[in-house]
């Protein structure tokens, strides 16, 4: 038996496509051709939200398994070319790539994914650094999917990891619009909330689990075992067949996009995932469009941050922020389209210290318990009552509506990565092994 590891990416497009559908059609067509033993469930990675030229969801698919077989060469020339038979329909809009790794996976794949995590990536670097380990680089005009494709190899996800169940459409119902029961799907949230995830807005009532755009997926339900998404699928109704389903495992919902420690503000660099801490110096104000803006400085230098009319609420959050209270801010750098500077979309936000604001009064009477009234500028206070003189005012600390602590937009806000309130409670789990007796996929016959 030999072990395999298959990454595609770029499939996709924005006119349409998915590589998790791919993914699914190369898991069938194993299945029925190939004796395969699979060591893991289809891993579903998305890497850096912030980069311009992803398609949609910047995700990469990567297939694990044994595979007992004579001929390798073979295999690889009638895989690749199952593969393109898939993806050509996705032409000219999307750079399809298919890698191959044989064996244990070398170190700097693992690095590689990390780095992807986090920064844009230079194609034609990453290529130098994996090629002499890869069976085979399959690729169209570009191989700009490289670093996906290596990232999806190498994340081992050992440590916190979530589950997506993807239900997919039958071909003649692409392009058209998806009809799912909203009660079923309200009904579904109810009974598996506590295992589940980002299936609806609580603000809004718009339904999460569904996307918008021609590619197969009719649905997708995220959480925490591969149990919880598949009880999800008995609650869903639907009004048009379901072709296929499968059970992926992912690095969604896990915040590992951003760092754990904080970055210098001179340090940060164009489409970078970031976690930067410092002092409120402009306050939070809000413009046309409903965006809101603040400044944020450290030892070394100063940013804008951004909390866009997307994230709702969570601009509430913001605007009481007032100068000098400390925060750690997490999201993405972007250009700022108004001037030459970096702007922080924020994605996160922790209020580490709120900055204490006092106000003087009048105070009371010693002797009467009334309030005293002031008798003029640097001349104290008097009691009109009995006529008793203060010049000490009393101090009082305003008090703030706002407390320490994680604040996030609300879920039609998130990205695919993004850690949601509700699984801060949850320990990070570890990766206890693949059962491949349990119930991951199904396909028509």
């Amino acid at each position: 038996m030999i072990l395999l590891h298959l990454a595609l990416d770029d499939t996709d497009s924005h006119k349409g496509g998915c590589t998790t559908y791919v993914a699914g059609r190369l898991l069938k067509y194993l299945i029925d051709n190939y004796n395969v033993v699979f060591q893991d469930y289809p891993l579903l990675i998305r890497l850096n939200p912030n980069i311009p030229w992803k398609t949609r969801g910047n995700a990469a698919v990567c297939l694990r398994f044994e595979l007992k077989i004579q001929n390798l060469k073979t295999f690889y020339k009638r895989i690749t070319k199952f593969f393109d038979s898939i993806v050509k329909e996705g032409l000219p809009h999307s750079d399809p790539i298919l890698i191959a790794l044989e064996g244990e996976i070398p170190q700097v794949f693992a690095e590689i994914y990390m780095a992807a995590l986090r920064y844009p990536l230079n194609p034609r670097y990453i290529y130098s650094q994996v090629s002499q380990y890869c069976s085979f680089i399959h690729y169209y005009r570009s191989i700009r999917g490289i670093v996906g494709g290596v990232s999806a190899i190498g994340s081992l996800l050992l440590e916190d990891h979530t589950y997506e169940l993807i239900a997919y459409r039958k071909r003649e119902n692409w392009g058209k619009p998806r009809k799912i029961n909203t009660l079923s799907v309200l009904e579904m949230d109810k009974a598996c909330s506590s295992q589940t995830f980002n299936n609806v807005d609580p603000e809004t009532k718009r339904v999460l689990i569904a996307p918008h755009g021609p590619d197969p997926v009719l649905f997708g339900v995220r959480g925490e075992s591969p149990s919880a998404v598949l009880k999800s699928l008995h609650f869903i109704k639907v009004e048009e067949p379901i072709d296929s389903w499968v059970i992926f495992r992912s690095n969604q919902g896990t915040g590992v996009h951003l760092p754990t420690h904080p970055v210098p503000i001179s340090s940060l660099q164009l489409y970078q995932s970031v976690f930067i801490r410092g002092k409120i110096t402009q306050k939070p104000q809000i413009y046309k469009g409903g965006h809101v803006f603040f400044e944020l400085s450290d030892h070394s230098g100063e940013i804008k941050c951004a909390a866009y009319e997307p994230t709702g609420s969570f601009r509430e959050v913001v605007l009481k922020l007032k100068e000098e209270d400390v925060v750690s801010c997490y999201g993405g750098v972007q250009q700022d389209r108004y001037s030459n500077s970096y702007i922080l979309n924020l994605e996160k936000l922790e209020v580490n210290y709120l900055t204490r604001k006092y106000v003087r009064r009048p105070p009371l009477c010693v002797n009467c318990g009334i309030r005293m009234t002031s008798r003029g500028l640097h001349q104290g206070y008097i009691c009109k009552k009995c006529g008793a003189i203060s010049y000490a005012p009393d101090v009082v600390t305003v008090k703030r509506d706002l407390e320490p602590g994680i604040y996030l937009p609300p879920p039609r806000a998130h990205r695919h990565l993004s850690k949601p309130m509700k699984r801060y409670v949850f320990d990070s789990k570890k990766w206890r092994g693949f059962n491949p007796s349990f119930d991951w996929f199904h396909f028509p016959p």
